[in-house]
């Protein structure tokens, strides 16, 4: 039974205090916008940082996730709000967080964490002061009192969302056909192509060039096109979230606690999609489908007429040319679960990773990646393992 609430659209729920014990529901929602967040953070006593700039706790106390308790970052899915592709691609700007930080972590059985496609941390450590030196130093000696215990029967949930639909018409992308979108087809660079304006159905034409295939657009310029795409904050949350736990002593996953990593995927559905049909030699063909190897006399709903003698051309446009598109699945990428403790690691949880391959994604080739299961903290630059984060014993 949960025995109360806290919550708050579009911010932050924070339990501060030496014994942290989150029985009920801590909640927080996400936008385009604005990401949520929870923090339970189990620590107390104060001292000076270095410089006196401020104080920090220095003594970690006790979180318990208890028994029905559920901690949650959930996107708002009634929000249509929708935002072009920033840094972070197709993701959100700013993930959502669930923070968890004491001297030992207790998530009991039925505890749920779910906080679809974001970032949750579990943290045991002696001393918060020093959480990134304590977790970071290959000198820290292991703690015998900092633990992470994940007992069976409870979920920590960061799967990317399922089903989400969006409508094939929205990957009809208008482009300009100048050098740098024809720069892979020196046959149609300076012909009667160069200067118009036209419309592509971006998802497939970069299927083709993921495929190997030389497209008439560039696979770079596609990629720019792409990203100006709005994206609401449901699309923005379909692929796995990362979890990491870190111990300054021990960390126990029990068998029957379940570690959900998995991606989502997105469900174009039917509609008529705004296309450029380009002629050559009485051929059509679907701009998406363009090769940068022919010669395209032109499109084919456009005729010029040029009047040389009064320095003068008519163009004749016959209207848009529209496709029927059935609709298809696009899979997300999986998330992924890095464990780093000093003591021993006991890993018998079940990781679910599981992802979609989609229509246009298996035929050119280029699936979703899987999950990721990583003991120890990868160099940066190398990818190898440290092997001071790695344990003297790690069962699996």
């Amino acid at each position: 039974t949960n025995l109360g609430e806290l919550s708050t659209p579009r911010g932050n729920v924070t339990m501060v205090g030496y014994a942290v014990n989150q029985s009920g529901i801590a909640r927080a929602t996400t936008s385009v916008v604005a990401n949520g967040s929870v923090y339970l953070l189990a620590k107390d006593t104060s001292a000076a940082t270095a410089g006196n700039v401020s104080r920090d706790s220095t003594r970690g106390g006790r979180v318990v996730l208890g028994e029905s308790s559920r901690t949650e970052v959930l996107p708002e899915v009634n929000d249509t709000t929708a935002t072009v592709d920033g840094n972070t691609g197709t993701g959100l700007a700013k993930s959502s967080e669930v923070r968890v930080l004491g001297q030992t972590i207790y998530m009991a059985g039925g505890a749920a964490i779910n906080a679809p496609a974001a970032r949750v941390d579990l943290m045991a450590v002696d001393n918060p002061m020093n959480l990134k030196s304590t977790l970071g130093e290959p000198s820290t000696a292991a703690s015998t009192m900092a633990r992470v215990h994940v007992a069976s029967g409870a979920r920590i949930n960061v799967a990317g969302l399922t089903d989400v639909e969006v409508s094939a018409a929205r990957n009809a992308v208008e482009v300009e056909l100048r050098g740098d979108e024809l720069k892979d087809s020196p046959v149609n660079q300076q012909g009667p192509l160069r200067g118009e304006k036209a419309y592509v159905d971006i998802n497939r034409a970069l299927a083709n060039a993921n495929a190997g295939k030389a497209t008439l657009i560039a696979k770079d310029s596609l990629e720019a096109y792409q990203g100006k795409l709005e994206r609401s904050v449901v699309e923005r949350s379909t692929a796995g979230g990362a979890v990491t736990i870190r111990s300054q002593g021990e960390t126990i996953l029990e068998a029957g606690a379940v570690v959900d990593l998995s991606g989502g995927n997105l469900n174009y559905t039917p509609a008529n999609v705004k296309t450029t049909q380009l002629a050559s030699a009485g051929v059509l063909t679907d701009l998406a489908d363009a090769s940068a190897e022919t010669r395209y006399d032109g499109i084919a709903t456009r005729f010029v007429i040029d009047y040389t003698r009064w320095n003068k051309k008519e163009v004749i446009d016959l209207g848009q040319s529209m496709r029927y598109d059935p609709g298809y699945t696009e899979g997300k990428n999986a998330g992924s679960l890095n464990i780093e403790s000093r003591g021993a690691a006991y890993m018998q949880a079940a990781i679910e990773g599981r992802t979609t391959v989609g229509e246009l994604q298996r035929a050119s080739g280029i699936q979703p990646k899987g999950a990721t299961l990583t003991f120890g903290t990868p160099v940066p630059g190398d990818g190898v393992l440290n092997d001071y984060k790695l344990n003297q014993k790690v069962v699996v």
